[in-house]
């Protein structure tokens, strides 16, 4: 029963938006439900997912939850015609728990959506605004933001205790961090004035903190530092900060080293960053070593000077390197 209906969830991207195949039985789109959404067209709270040996579907925006079975006659009552027919042939008339399934309840995920109301969306703050103004000083794009005042007591109210050292609270961009199914994981804080904490990441649950698992996948997979720089990059992901061959090794979806790009930032004079790249390089990762010509230090600042998404990511996989030659590479690129 569930590889059939597996066939027909492939199915789904001729009458659904934004969707992608997150796992071996996971599929994302924009829910046709509620819409998901007019403001922010590139939503995709839709989620078809495998429970024992069925499909599911669940809407993280609206909540509705339904067997795939149901979700497909309403959606696509044709393509459910002919599942059921080969369902018939293959085992006889499927049966079900239930017409409707309500999955269970995951409190940390369903706190952070609910807590996420709680905060603005940076996309619908007037254009006067100072992090309107920050947000186009910085050419960004097609990232999802929020804002809020007081960061720290509002991470306080997911992971109580989570921050207790800052006297004074501070206003922050808020980055969140998805499952492919869109669930959320953690948040990125970055910082609107001098604080001394330019990013303060928090985690929510157990998953490493990879952004960009809710985008639609193209190799090879770039990887970066942090989630500004992978927004402008297709199909690229982003870490928090630490140490990236650790996160992505922790990653349930984490494949061979070598299908990977590490794009550090352009920092040739740090030791930290050199030491980094070098580590990477013995485990196997492709490392990219910008150009020594290079003047800029990361993407976003690349942007700002006028370069093009698209020839960014060719550059970076023009100049990786694997093995013993990124080894060499980094130590010529080192200052």
């Amino acid at each position: 029963m569930f590889w059939v209906e597996s066939r027909y969830a492939s199915q789904l991207g001729a009458h659904v938006r934004n969707f992608k195949r997150t796992g071996p039985n996971n599929w994302t789109f924009s829910c046709p439900i509620c819409g998901d959404s007019k403001k922010k067209p590139w939503k995709a709270r839709g989620n078809v997912f495998k429970l024992e040996q069925e499909l599911l579907f669940h809407c993280f925006r609206c909540g509705v939850s339904k067997r795939f079975g149901n979700f497909l006659k309403d959606l696509a009552p044709h393509l459910h015609q002919e599942m059921q027919l080969e369902l018939l042939a293959e085992e006889g008339r499927p049966t079900s728990r239930a017409d409707d399934y309500v999955p269970p309840v995951m409190k940390t995920y369903d706190q952070v959506f609910s807590v996420l109301d709680t905060i603005q969306d940076a996309w619908s703050l007037v254009d006067t605004h100072p992090v309107r103004q920050l947000m186009t000083r910085r050419k960004l794009q097609q990232i999802e933001l929020y804002y809020t005042e007081h960061f720290w007591a509002w991470v306080n109210t997911i992971v109580p205790g989570k921050y207790v050292g800052p006297e004074k609270d501070e206003a922050r961009l808020v980055i969140p961090f998805r499952l492919g199914s869109g669930q959320i994981i953690g948040v990125q804080g970055r910082a609107l004035n001098g604080s001394g904490m330019k990013y303060a990441t928090a985690a929510f649950t157990d998953e490493p903190m990879i952004w960009g698992q809710d985008r639609p996948a193209y190799q090879p997979t770039i990887v970066f530092e942090g989630p500004i720089d992978a927004s402008f990059i297709r199909g690229a992901l982003a870490t928090a900060g630490g140490d990236m061959t650790t996160l992505l090794e922790r990653w349930k979806w984490f494949m061979k080293p070598e299908e990977y790009i590490l794009a550090y930032d352009n920092e040739p004079r740090s030791d930290a960053t050199v030491k980094k790249m070098l580590k990477a390089a013995k485990k196997g990762y492709r490392i990219c070593v910008w150009p020594t010509a290079l003047k800029e230090k990361d993407v976003n600042d690349m942007i700002l000077a006028g370069n093009d998404p698209a020839d960014i990511r060719d550059m970076i996989i023009r100049n990786s390197y694997t093995g013993s030659a990124a080894e060499m590479q980094i130590t010529w690129w080192k200052k």
